[in-house]
């Protein structure tokens, strides 16, 4: 064999080599930030919203959240409050959610340790002050079930000494969904969105 011939054919091989591995990059590339953004999409995507709940992120200003409340249909009532912590809030009217007439809610932004949080919460009335986290209601159980059905798994319980006990449900990892009586015949759905 030519010697010419021979250097020949090992620049081509080696060509097609480069080539090849170019091309395997260049998907892997493409495969990479497709799955990057339909991950991304996704987790902007939360829907169907849960009842009651207006889909938002931790990262908004109380002026953006209320116009989104707003425009969900919820009418406030009273001026936005801000608490000794800087915390703020937004009241609103009663409403229709789990079907069953709130007894209003409240929209509230808060900063705690570094991270800004956006919280809804709905609030409903038991047929009598006997209903408790210990002796949970009609109101209560219906939600229960709607949620853990709709969500498609059972809440974690995590005891608090304010409340008792709090149904919980993590749905990102920045999205959460508390259900609890934060007092005698009064149950809260709280939705909570972490910056």
């Amino acid at each position: 064999m030519d010697s010419r011939t021979d250097e020949k054919w090992y620049k081509n091989e080696y060509e097609m080599d480069i080539k090849r591995v170019l091309r395997i990059l260049a998907i892997v590339v493409i495969v990479a930030a497709a799955s990057w953004g339909i991950g991304a999409w996704m987790e902007a995507r939360h829907v169907p919203a849960l009842p009651g709940e207006v889909i938002l992120k931790g990262n908004m200003s109380l002026e953006e959240a209320d116009r989104k409340v707003r425009e969900a249909g919820y009418i406030p009532k009273g001026e936005v409050s801000r608490d000794e912590e800087g915390s703020y809030s937004q009241a609103y009217k009663s409403s229709e959610a789990f079907g069953y007439d709130t007894k209003g809610s409240v929209l509230g932004v808060k900063e705690s340790g570094g991270n800004k949080y956006v919280l809804r919460f709905l609030y409903f009335d038991e047929s009598s002050v006997e209903y408790k986290a210990d002796n949970p209601g009609k109101v209560f159980n219906d939600i229960l079930n709607e949620l853990t059905s709709r969500i498609g798994a059972d809440p974690v319980i995590i005891y608090e000494a304010s409340f008792g006990n709090r149904w919980c449900w993590d749905l990102k990892g920045k999205t959460t969904v508390n259900l609890c009586y934060v007092a005698d015949g009064v149950v809260s759905v709280g939705y909570s969105y972490k910056e």
